[in-house]
């Protein structure tokens, strides 16, 4: 096989799919998801690109919704886990810097879902990302200013966890960069998973209550430029 050319080494493969087992992890995964499809608004037959698509938990979502997907990632372990659920027809594998393989406006909708914390080059991803895409882009990242990303840049300091090397942006970065980079028409955003506790039933409920707002401390930001 050829070496991986991310971090993403086939344990942390291994351990991406089995967090998402974990209580915490249904939980964050069902908001994640909940916001990301509020904003698509997905439709049968429309074509859709997922940028970093890692063990293929979002193009499985997407092809069981009936549409037509397609999903590139930087690491081969992630891929390797992905041909399993969509199959191989489905994914391209390419290097974090490269231009993707696809015609001007290929889809409709593409989502960078908790990508750009990992990339090399999240400026050229983004562009390129603008480039293959007609409708609506979405983008999902982990917000530095929350307490989860506390926790995780913590745990990273004793033990070797994907996100030891992970960058973690501000809602204002982000805005930057798009602005700075892309041409939509308009930008709208949403956060998810305000509490650190929510293992509780009593939090999930305040939880879910300071979610899908404009809450610039969540630990999920949903960004959707409209083309």
């Amino acid at each position: 096989m050829t070496k991986d050319q991310t971090n993403f080494d086939q344990r942390t493969a291994e351990d991406y799919d089995d967090w998402y087992k974990t209580g915490f992890g249904k939980y964050s995964s069902e908001l994640e998801e909940k916001l990301m499809l509020e904003f698509l608004k997905p439709e049968r037959e429309q074509t859709l690109l997922d940028i970093g698509c890692g063990t293929g938990r979002h193009l499985l979502l997407f092809k069981n919704l009936g549409m037509k997907v397609v999903g590139i990632d930087f690491s081969i372990n992630m891929l390797e886990k992905a041909k399993r659920k969509v199959g191989e027809e489905y994914l391209v594998h390419l290097s974090d810097d490269a231009t993707f393989p696809f015609d001007d406006k290929s889809f409709d909708l593409s989502i960078i879902f908790l990508v750009l914390e990992f990339s090399k080059n999240p400026v050229k991803l983004l562009k390129e990302a603008r480039r293959v895409t007609k409708r609506k882009i979405f983008i999902g990242f982990l917000n530095r200013y929350s307490f989860l990303a506390l926790s995780r840049r913590i745990k990273g300091l004793f033990r070797n966890t994907a996100y030891k090397q992970a960058k973690f942006f501000t809602l204002s970065q982000v805005q930057k960069v798009l602005k700075n980079s892309l041409s939509y028409k308009t930008l709208s955003w949403k956060g998810a998973i305000f509490l650190p506790w929510i293992n509780l039933k009593i939090w999930q409920k305040l939880d879910y209550k300071l979610s899908f707002i404009q809450n610039s401390f969540c630990a999920f930001i949903g960004v959707l430029l409209e083309l």
